[in-house]
């Protein structure tokens, strides 16, 4: 098994899994073209001859990695008819030329998919993750996106509010699981100003075979760094069935970016305060 680990400044660093062994370094930083500033990790699917694909949100371009780490452009078009500043896109590809993605709509945020049927790409919203009609930026709804096309499901999960969705990749039997209030509904007015001072619920979202694991903080900004300050680094997981039933919580003691594999039973951590920054935790 190979798995890319991604590093600071838009490069890349290729490691065998489960051995972490260091296979090279790819990719580079810069806003010419062809680099990198903000990329994302988009896993291909299990009988793929490449280990993923790369997105740039900066140019909303795609490239795809093969097995060696060669990264190479990927002519797909993603873009659908809304244009912004800034795109954000968490894409999963769930078949040869279709992709299913969260990015920011004209209701603050929303769940695409954008495929090629004989040879024309079609693009069209599949839900509306917006909590409220009245709050439509993007910002208010940041948040993370996973999905599972063999189970015919996805999930989205807010940063700023501790709810996540889960529905099929139609959008139309979707599960709210809300612990914000008894009372919720989705005229409720939220307060999202000032962003930094809110709590930050979820922080990353990790899509496996049989389950999928969400990062939970649960602090304020500055809580995170006030404790860091004591070196009390940590976060929680969080683990779903696909149909959004708990399986299981716990606290790993470092803070940082993960991925999880199921197969080895293994949590790969990347600190944000070590040099060394890679952990690895048992998965119960």
């Amino acid at each position: 098994m190979i798995s890319f680990f991604l590093q600071t400044r838009g490069n890349f660093l290729l490691f065998r899994l489960p051995d972490m062994v260091f296979e090279g370094f790819h990719g580079s930083w810069g806003n010419g073209p062809d680099e990198f500033l903000f990329p994302h990790l988009v896993p291909a699917p299990n009988d793929n001859s490449l280990i993923c694909y790369i997105y740039e949100s900066t140019k909303d371009k795609l490239y795809k990695v093969d097995k060696t780490g060669n990264i190479t452009p990927y002519s797909f078009n993603n873009n659908k008819p809304l244009k912004t500043q800034f795109s954000n896109k968490f894409i999963v590809n769930i078949a040869p030329n279709d992709f299913i993605y969260a990015d920011n709509s004209p209701t603050g945020k929303s769940v695409f998919r954008s495929r090629i049927e004989a040879d024309t790409l079609n693009v069209r919203e599949v839900f509306n993750l917006a909590l409220n009609p009245n709050r439509k930026s993007p910002f208010n709804y940041i948040g993370d996106f996973a999905a599972n096309p063999d189970k015919n499901r996805m999930v989205y999960a807010y940063k700023y509010f501790k709810i996540l969705k889960f529905m099929n990749l139609d959008g139309d039997k979707v599960r709210t699981i809300n612990f914000e209030r008894k009372e919720f509904d989705e005229s409720t007015l939220y307060k999202v100003d000032g962003l930094d001072q809110n709590v930050t619920h979820y922080w990353g979202a990790c899509a496996q075979e049989e389950y999928v694991y969400f990062l939970y903080s649960g602090r304020t900004p500055y809580d995170v760094v006030k404790d860091g300050s004591k070196k009390n680094y940590y976060i929680y997981v969080e683990q779903y069935d696909w149909n959004g039933n708990p399986v299981n919580k716990f606290k790993l003691d470092q803070w940082g970016l993960f991925t999880v594999d199921e197969a080895n039973k293994k949590i790969y951590l990347m600190s944000t305060n070590h040099d060394d920054p890679f952990f690895i935790y048992e998965l119960p």
